[in-house]
């Protein structure tokens, strides 16, 4: 016969064992980390979302005015391969919170980036060691 307070004292016993932990890594458990590796990471600068591109103006103003932004967190990247995240990590952002920049980012941003904004297209092909966007998305 089982009585009524075996049964919460079970539950008590199996919370002290447990500590109650949230499952949270203790931080002072000697993990070493500096903010600048995190902030190096290419998924720290990709989880970091740049302001949005303005919305006035042509859609070449409003990629090129984002490309700007996304070029500084580029240049922030330790290796080509960060870089090359974290610029299409931002290009899929931009796309999927403005519908109307949809298809410029998919099929006209070589064209668009040349007219548009030559000195940030070059800086970007050139951090990442290619010729054209398409091939910096491959």
């Amino acid at each position: 016969m089982t009585r009524p307070w075996t049964a919460g004292l079970v539950l008590v016993v199996l919370a002290l064992l447990t500590g109650c932990s949230n499952g949270a890594p203790d931080p002072s458990a000697g993990n070493p980390s500096s903010s600048a590796e995190a902030a190096a990471s290419p998924s720290a600068a990709a989880e970091s979302p740049v302001a949005p591109p303005p919305t006035g103006g042509t859609p070449a103003e409003r990629v090129c005015a984002y490309l700007d932004q996304v070029r500084a967190q580029m240049d922030r990247a330790t290796s080509v391969e960060n870089a090359r995240t974290v610029l299409t990590v931002q290009l899929a952002a931009l796309a999927s919170q403005n519908p109307d920049l949809e298809r410029v980012v998919s099929t006209q941003l070589d064209a668009l980036t040349t007219q548009g904004c030559p000195q940030t297209r070059q800086a970007i092909l050139t951090r990442l060691g290619v010729d054209s966007f398409s091939a910096a998305l491959r």
